[in-house]
């Protein structure tokens, strides 16, 4: 359950990053 919810969290923390390096293009 834990490495779930990190896994989860992992996630959208590399969505953010892909996010700002669009934007920063």
């Amino acid at each position: 359950m834990f490495l779930r919810a990190r896994e989860k969290f992992g996630s959208t923390i590399f969505r953010e990053i892909i996010i700002l390096a669009m934007w920063s293009l």
